[in-house]
């Protein structure tokens, strides 16, 4: 019976801690021996702690305390990934996985922002929805995947938390500052999801179809694919749906309070003339 408990814990164990890939912790590395993802996701909390302290909560505005955050810790993401894209958009679609990824510091990243969120925020439902679906799952499907994951890992850690969700989170930020308008915000989310946030997570959902069709890796399932590909495609669309009705209904908003405003204008000339 122990011995059968072992070997299940072993088994669990080497599936979410698999070899590095940093030469930083492969043996002679100066962090051989140490765990690469749960070191790189609490250098990731450390960073984020500090900036918290020393820049976020003396110069930003408290309601925009956590979008602050984001912009920092999705930057760090996208300049970490950003090879990989060039890698993707620059090499045979159908083998991109098959290889290791050349990093792990972007999806570290991803888990540290959500992690933080977590100790440091009061959480919605919508939040731990968030976290839970997409974070925590794919997060910890890129671990035992790291190995052959290749350049679609910091693809998809680029488009789907980096670089466009720097974007809005900046956005909200000039918001909470009086910089930018809430109708602003709302169309440059839109937009940033429509043309390049959800069409980028579809390519990556193209990039596990190829490895489904044509087998480019045998080390990775098929249906590991086939799985992280429809997690990344399904929030794509769930969050450029999301950005769309909510910059709709902010512009229908917008227009009813201009016509009545229009019309109390009527009004109160109606009353001068009188």
């Amino acid at each position: 019976m122990t011995h059968a408990i072992h070997k299940v814990l072993s088994s669990v164990l080497g599936f979410f801690a698999p070899p590095p890939v940093s030469p930083l912790f492969q043996e002679g590395g100066a962090l051989h021996g140490l765990n690469e993802d749960i070191t790189l996701t609490l250098f990731g909390m450390g960073a984020l702690f500090l900036v918290d302290t020393l820049i976020v909560k003396p110069f930003i505005a408290p309601k925009a305390r956590y979008f602050a955050l984001h912009v920092f810790g999705n930057a760090v993401s996208s300049v970490a990934a950003f090879p990989d894209v060039v890698t993707a958009l620059t090499q045979d679609p159908t083998r991109l996985l098959g290889t290791p990824a050349s990093t792990m510091l972007p999806n570290s990243m991803v888990a540290a922002i959500h992690l933080y969120h977590c100790v440091a925020f009061p959480l919605r439902a919508e939040d731990i929805f968030h976290h839970l679906t997409f974070v925590g799952s794919l997060c910890c499907l890129a671990l035992p995947a790291k190995r052959v994951l290749g350049a679609a890992s910091g693809w998809g850690c680029f488009f789907m938390s980096g670089f466009p969700g720097a974007l809005n989170y900046l956005l909200l930020v000039l918001v909470a500052h009086g910089r930018v308008s809430r109708l602003t915000e709302k169309k440059w989310t839109a937009r940033i999801n429509v043309w390049l946030r959800a069409p980028s997570l579809t390519i990556f959902l193209f990039m596990a179809f190829s490895n489904f069709v044509h087998r480019g890796s045998q080390d990775i399932h098929p249906v590991l694919s086939a799985i992280v590909g429809l997690l990344y495609f399904y929030n794509g669309q769930f969050y450029s749906q999301q950005a769309v009705e909510s910059y709709a209904v902010h512009v229908e908003r917008a227009r009813e309070e201009k016509r009545q405003q229009q019309q109390q204008n009527n009004l109160s000339a109606i009353i001068r003339e009188e």
